[in-house]
């Protein structure tokens, strides 16, 4: 009678342990793999913040472009320029009707 008593607080014993011991390492698995998503954030996040900068450079130098073009587009720029090339603004505009033929035979 007293062997059954011990091999029953035995078998009670090793089902108390696997429990614990089960447990704990759902515990463990579980503290691991929210330590590698937290570092996994932090490098998705660091990602992020260079992605952000170099947009951040890419929107100043477009609008630097636009500023440019918009510049040496103008009117004013245009006719600086053909001043420097030797074109000058003529004193007299000629209209030509569509009737009247420009070169034609006598």
């Amino acid at each position: 009678m007293r062997i059954f008593k011990v091999k029953k607080h035995l078998e009670s014993g090793n089902k108390r342990n696997w429990v614990l011991l089960s447990s704990l390492s759902v515990f463990v698995i579980l503290i691991i793999s929210t330590v590698v998503f937290t570092i996994y954030t932090a490098s998705l996040s660091d990602r992020v913040i260079l992605l952000d900068k170099k947009e951040l450079t890419i929107i100043l130098a477009n609008n630097e472009l636009n500023h440019e073009l918009v510049e040496l587009s103008s009117l004013t720029k245009l006719n600086e320029e053909s001043n420097l090339l030797g074109f000058i603004r003529s004193s007299s505009i000629f209209y030509i009707k569509s009737e009247e033929s420009i070169a034609k035979l006598p």
